[in-house]
């Protein structure tokens, strides 16, 4: 049984986005779980995308980036505001991902048969698959739940209580290698991590579009600074 007094935030880190905010907002609004709530966190944008939210969407709050740039800071800002609101689960929500009607239910339903579970994943469907996503039916009795390290970065909902035990998104990181970063503290946590065959549509690196060498170059040095951080040189 969901507890509809649940509290979900969710947490859409944007910079140029709106190519892929215009059907990432689209899918999102089709959730059928009532009591949610959006962020949208901006750093700087300079393309339409804040005036399109505004205009469009306008239940959606839009904060400014208050931490260092990039996807980090701007997940930490949105996580703060989500606290200080009381919310009970938080999730991060990539703005190049379409998501299924009840997939707020479905996580849900996951974190209610384990308090223990920090964070609950999805499976990701790549953008050449898209007729897969939105042919997938998932109900409450065929989740598949396994344990894992780490999920897809592009979307996933967490416990609002693990942020007590493991704190914040290292915002050093910049943008790639940060949510790894994230999920290997919480495997030392008292928190775990699962992943669901939940599907979640993701276009890709739709946030580097314009910078081809941007993604590249931040996952050879979060992958080096990860490994100095966590582990030894």
């Amino acid at each position: 049984m969901i507890n509809t007094d649940d509290c979900v935030y969710v947490i859409i880190p944007n910079k140029n986005g709106l190519e892929h905010l215009q059907y990432s907002l689209t899918s999102l609004a089709e959730s059928k779980y009532q009591n949610y709530k959006v962020v949208l966190v901006d750093s700087n944008s300079t393309d339409d995308s804040v005036s399109f939210v505004k205009e469009k969407y306008e239940n959606i709050v839009i904060l400014n980036n208050q931490g260092k740039k990039g996807f980090a800071g701007g997940v930490n800002t949105g996580i703060k505001h989500a606290i200080e609101n009381q919310a009970d689960y938080i999730a991060i929500f990539n703005s190049d991902i379409k998501v299924l009607y009840n997939w707020i239910e479905l996580s849900l339903f996951v974190f209610h048969k384990n308090p223990k579970i920090g964070i609950v994943g999805f499976t990701e469907v790549l953008k050449e698959n898209e007729n897969q996503f939105y042919l997938t039916q998932i109900t409450s009795d065929s989740i598949y739940v396994q344990y894992v390290n780490s999920v897809a970065g592009c979307l996933f909902i967490m416990n609002s209580n693990l942020i007590n035990e493991i704190g914040y998104l290292d915002e050093d990181f910049y943008m790639y290698g940060e949510d790894n970063d994230w999920f290997y503290r919480v495997g030392k946590s008292t928190f775990s991590i699962v992943e669901t065959n939940i599907p979640v549509w993701h276009y890709g690196e739709g946030s580097a579009k314009n910078n081809k060498f941007l993604p590249t170059w931040y996952s050879y040095r979060n992958a080096l600074r990860f490994s100095i951080k966590n582990e030894n040189i």
